[in-house]
C-alpha cells in the first residue's frame, strides 16, 4: 500500500474555506491536509507543525510566519505571494491581469471617465497597474484614492467610509467607473457615494476583485467584482507541493493564476451615454433584450422614429441602433457562458437571438472568438 503524503496547512480561516473546494480533488491522489488557522500566536503554529509528521506545508504569506516554517526544511508553497523565495514556490493570483480585467469590463459599459481606490499594500498595487495600463492604452485617464497603508484585504469586510473618501468621490464626474481593490473598500465606495447623494451605477459605476458573497451580494446595490480563481489557486499549489515533494526544484518565477470573469451585478449596470434618447433606448432594450424583436418594435417602444433614432446614435455612440442592439446581446450572451451552465440553444433565447447559429455568427463578429473558447476560458 502506497503511504499517504501529508501537508500542513496553514492559513487565515477565511482563505482555508475559499481553497477546501480546489485542495479536495488531491485527497484522492493520495495527499492528505491538516488545516492550521494562523490567526493564533506563531509559536502555537509552529508547535502544531513540529507534532506532524508532515511531507510538506502549505502557508499563506506572512513574513515572520514564513521564516519560521522554513525553518523545519519541508518543502513549501506560499500563497498569496509575489516574491522569489529560494527553494519554495509562491502562488497567487495575477493581479495585474485582475486589473486589466476591471477596466474592460467598465469600458465595456461605455465609460469613459475611470477611478481607482486602493490600499499601499498587499495586492493592490499591481492591480492598480494593469487597470491604469489598460485604460492608458484606451486614451484615458485614471483618478486615484488610496487608503492608508496597514488594513488589508483581510481586514474588516466593511469600514465607515472616511470624510476624506467623501470628498474624492464627490469631486468626480459622473458617470464614471470606479474599481475598488478589494471587496470591502468597494462595499466602504458605495456606503461613502450613498451618504452624498451619488447614485449607483448611475453617476458612479462600482466594481470591486474577490466576490465575496457577504461583502457583495449584501451591499446596496449589489457589487459587480471581478472574481478570484481560489480553486485553481489551490490545485495549483497542491500541484507544485506534490512536484516539490518528488523532487522536482521550484520555478524561477512566481506562478501567477489568471482571475475568473467579472461577476455582472446592479453596481456596474450603467448606460453611460449623455443623449436621453439614447440613454433610453439603451435601458429599454437592455431590460428586454429576450422578447425585443427587431428595431422597427424598439422604435415604436420608444415613441421616436427610426431616422431619429438612427442620428442619435451614431452622434452619441457612433454606431447603428442595430449594432448597439447586437453588441448588448452578445455581451448578454457572454455573461451567460461566464456565469452559468446553460447551453447555447438555452442563451440564445435568453439574449434574443432567434437561433444558437446566429449567436455564434455575432459572438465571433464581435468578440473576436467563439462562444465555446470563452466558456473553456472562463
Amino acid at each position: 500500500m502506497v503511504r499517504r503524503r501529508r501537508a500542513v496547512v496553514i492559513l487565515s480561516p477565511r482563505n482555508l474555506r475559499r481553497l477546501a473546494a480546489g485542495l479536495a480533488p488531491w485527497v484522492a491522489r493520495g495527499w492528505e491536509f491538516v488545516p492550521v488557522p494562523m490567526d493564533q500566536p506563531t509559536g502555537s503554529v509552529l508547535r502544531i507543525i513540529s507534532g506532524q509528521k508532515a511531507d510538506g506545508v502549505l502557508v499563506e504569506f506572512d513574513i515572520d510566519l514564513v521564516e519560521s516554517v522554513f525553518a523545519f526544511g519541508k518543502p513549501t508553497v506560499v500563497l498569496f505571494a509575489d516574491l522569489i523565495v529560494d527553494g519554495a514556490v509562491c502562488v497567487n493570483v495575477d493581479d495585474y491581469a485582475v486589473g486589466r480585467r476591471a477596466a474592460q469590463h467598465l469600458l465595456e459599459r461605455g465609460l469613459r471617465r475611470f477611478a481607482y481606490c486602493g490600499r499601499t499594500t498587499l495586492h493592490a498595487p499591481e492591480r492598480m497597474r494593469g487597470y491604469r495600463d489598460t485604460l492608458r492604452e484606451a486614451g484615458h485617464t485614471v483618478a486615484v484614492f488610496e487608503e492608508a497603508a496597514g488594513a488589508g484585504a483581510s481586514g474588516p469586510v466593511w469600514q465607515e467610509p472616511g470624510e476624506r473618501m467623501q470628498r474624492w468621490l464627490l469631486g468626480l464626474a459622473a458617470p464614471c467607473g470606479v474599481f475598488a481593490a478589494h471587496d470591502s473598500l468597494g462595499r466602504t465606495l458605495a456606503e461613502g457615494a450613498a451618504r452624498i447623494g451619488r447614485r449607483i451605477p448611475d453617476d458612479l459605476a462600482i466594481l470591486s476583485a474577490s466576490d465575496d458573497p457577504l461583502v457583495c451580494e449584501l451591499a446596496d446595490p449589489p457589487l459587480s467584482c471581478v472574481a478570484l480563481p481560489w480553486e485553481r489557486i489551490a490545485d495549483a499549489a497542491a500541484g507544485w507541493l506534490d512536484r516539490l515533494v518528488n523532487g522536482e526544484a521550484a520555478p524561477d518565477d512566481p506562478v501567477r493564476v489568471e482571475p475568473d470573469a467579472v461577476v455582472t451585478r446592479a453596481s456596474t449596470e450603467v448606460i453611460a451615454v449623455s443623449d436621453p434618447l439614447v440613454s433610453r433606448a439603451l435601458r429599454h432594450a437592455r431590460d428586454n433584450l429576450r422578447t425585443l424583436a427587431s428595431v422597427d418594435e424598439w422604435v415604436r417602444a420608444l415613441g421616436t422614429n427610426r431616422r431619429q433614432l438612427e442620428r442619435a446614435f451614431r452622434a452619441a455612440t457612433g454606431e447603428s441602433p442595430y449594432s448597439a442592439l447586437i453588441r448588448l446581446r452578445v455581451l448578454r450572451a457572454r455573461d451567460c457562458l461566464l456565469q452559468t451552465d446553460a447551453g447555447l440553444t438555452e442563451i440564445s433565447e435568453q439574449c434574443g437571438f432567434s437561433r444558437p447559429e446566429k449567436l455564434s455568427h455575432h459572438f465571433r463578429r464581435v468578440m473576436g472568438e467563439p462562444p465555446s473558447k470563452i466558456r473553456r476560458r472562463g
